[in-house]
């Protein structure tokens, strides 16, 4: 079963046009040769999604 490795960094948001606190999080493998998709989705404080 996989798990949720999260952490926020600061980015650069082309839809504020400024550096905003992006909290991410990715599903990593518990196992191995457990297979997940590897893809980290973040979203702002507006809501905005960074992948």
């Amino acid at each position: 079963m996989s798990r949720t490795r999260g952490w926020k960094q600061d980015q650069l948001c082309a839809q504020c046009g400024g550096v905003v606190l992006v909290e991410w999080s990715m599903q990593v493998p518990e196992a191995p040769g457990e297979s997940v998709d590897g893809v980290a989705v973040g979203f702002d404080a507006a809501g905005h999604e960074f992948i």
